[in-house]
């Protein structure tokens, strides 16, 4: 069996979160945290990894680099043959100019990515929309299921606890935060709750609404949260994955999100909610609020779902140390 050295992005709380969980996944021998982005990273971070990288040359290795600039560093190390490199990414700056085909920045960043994922012996993404887009560029990307951060735990709320809602998110406007907050004033459900998660909140806050600043990734606080909530709403306009509303189903919560996340199959397979757009997430995230046995009923093909999922991720992983 292969030995495994991960290279890891932890530049956030989503970002930390996948990077715990594939070490959960893969028991890698040799993890190397990337905390900085590409620019703040510099050559001489860049050649300080590939020093490191180096010493790998006695056993047999895969080395595998989740998301962005730990796939970048990965294209960038020296090719040995006891050594096979796996890249796993969700999204690419030029998608976003996709609409705009003859922009330079979309050129520049899909020739580039093009390059990237031509040096790698595999290359996966959970995000259909990135696989459809590299295909047609005529580049092998295979599907890809993230681990859940956690065992599972078929958390049993209380019916007093069913009609709370969980938001989080950093960027909270592109997530729908701002449109959340706004309805939240005048939806008047009786008995509901709103936590709403975000190191920097509006300054204006919503009477009722309890903000949280300081949670931190891994923590028992940070499980609490999921723990303790009935339906989990990440309403973005656009997000390459959402992590997030996967660490929702890992505790069996009803989850509401839009077309426009990439995790939205594997909600719609797990009993939660896909909206059309950001509105509309909102407003059925909303009422279901006043809908406590269609929460319960939704938990519950939750919790059966994750049984299957996490089969399927654990094949999936045996698979890459072969």
């Amino acid at each position: 069996m292969k030995k495994v050295a991960l290279i890891a992005s932890a530049v956030d709380l989503g970002s930390t979160s996948i990077s715990n969980s594939l070490i959960n996944a893969l028991r890698p021998e040799k993890v190397v945290f990337i905390e900085q982005s590409a620019k703040s990273l510099g050559w001489a971070g860049l050649l300080k990894l590939r020093d490191e990288f180096g010493t790998l040359s006695k056993d047999e290795w895969v080395v595998f680099c989740s998301l962005h600039v730990p796939v970048l560093i990965g294209a960038l190390l020296p090719r040995k043959k006891n050594i096979r490199f796996i890249g796993l990414n969700d999204w690419t700056p030029g998608m976003w100019f996709a609409n705009k085909p003859y922009h330079p920045r979309t050129f520049f960043y899909n020739l580039t990515y093009s390059l990237l994922i031509g040096r790698f012996s595999r290359f996966y993404s959970h995000a259909e929309r990135f696989r459809r887009f590299y295909r047609a560029w005529g580049k092998r990307v295979d599907p890809f299921l993230l681990p859940l951060p956690y065992e599972f735990e078929n958390v049993d709320l209380p019916p007093s606890l069913l009609n709370s809602l969980l938001f989080v998110g950093a960027d909270y406007r592109r997530k729908g935060g701002d449109l959340l907050l706004d309805a939240w004033k005048t939806s008047a459900v009786p008995d509901a709750s709103l936590t709403f998660v975000c190191p920097q909140p509006p300054e204006d806050k919503v009477a009722g609404v309890t903000f949280l600043t300081q949670i931190k990734a891994a923590t028992a606080e940070h499980r609490n949260l999921f723990r303790s909530h009935g339906v989990f709403i990440l309403a973005s306009h656009r997000e390459a994955y959402g992590f997030a509303a996967l660490e929702a189903i890992n505790f069996g919560m009803c989850v509401v999100v839009t077309k426009g996340c990439g995790v939205s199959d594997v909600v719609a397979e797990s009993g939660g909610l896909v909206e059309e757009n950001s509105e509309a997430a909102v407003q059925a995230a909303i009422r279901l609020l006043s809908r406590p046995d269609e929460i319960a009923d939704r938990r519950r093909r939750c919790a059966n779902f994750v049984s299957k999922y996490s089969k399927a991720v654990s094949v999936q992983f045996q698979t890459i140390h072969s």
